[in-house]
């Protein structure tokens, strides 16, 4: 039975894989987050490694990175 897991746009969240395992070299759960492309919300899923990967490009590049906007910061 398939678990459903109900979150906002732009948060973090921790799926398991509901697929049986076929191959060993997959993971039993990814990061999940859903992002807004024009008017579709489409889910991105990452690997732990994945993540940390994307983490520390974002710390080497830190004058690429987005600014959190006043509004963002009261309301999440």
């Amino acid at each position: 039975m398939a678990i459903e897991i109900f979150t906002r746009i732009g948060r973090l969240v921790r799926v398991k894989n509901q697929k049986t395992k076929t191959f060993s070299n997959e993971n039993e759960e990814y990061v999940a987050v859903l992002v807004k492309s024009g008017a579709e919300v489409k889910a991105l899923l990452f690997t732990d490694a994945e993540l940390s990967k994307a983490l520390a490009r974002g710390e080497k590049n830190k004058e690429d990175q987005p600014k959190q906007s006043w509004i963002s910061k009261i309301l999440d």
